[in-house]
């Protein structure tokens, strides 16, 4: 009887198969902690981008009453989308600044304070400079705010 030789086949050691294992957790450790901070970065320029835009028609609507020092936002009939209420919340200004007033508001399912207030520019007459501060918490808990300047001619 002729005896078959056996061939040598290919196999994969251990040390091999360990050495794939600790490779394919690597790049996937990797791949989630990327996939993480991209959903974290979309939703930090989303609550930016919504913060801006709730400075903006705040700031745009008391320009449109030449930045008195009456505006209440709350009665100015934004859509219900924009969801405002008067806040008990402080924020410190600077010398010479006067506060008109802080603001809640919920946008899209998200929490902001928005802290309206003023100064007038002493060199021109009527002229106001009006800020829109807007205040939220991160996922992480963390303070962030997006501060809108702008200039208004007030009423003589």
């Amino acid at each position: 009887m002729a005896r078959k030789h056996l061939q040598n086949k290919g196999g994969f050691t251990l040390v091999e198969c360990m050495l794939a294992a600790v490779m394919l957790i690597v790049i996937l450790s990797g791949i989630m902690t990327f996939r993480y901070y991209t959903v974290f970065s979309a939703e930090q320029a989303e609550n930016q981008l919504l913060a801006a835009r709730a400075a903006c028609l705040l700031s745009e609507a008391w320009r449109g009453q030449k930045g008195g020092d009456v505006f209440d936002p709350t009665q100015q009939g934004f859509d219900a989308d924009f969801q405002i209420t008067t806040s008990g919340s402080s924020y410190s200004v600077g010398v010479g600044q006067t506060v008109l007033g802080s603001y809640d508001i919920t946008m899209d399912g998200k929490s902001f304070t928005a802290h309206l207030f003023y100064r007038n520019v002493g060199s021109v007459d009527d002229l106001r400079t009006i800020q829109v501060v807007i205040t939220w918490q991160d996922r992480r808990g963390v303070d962030q705010e997006y501060i809108l300047p702008t200039l208004t001619q007030t009423e003589a």
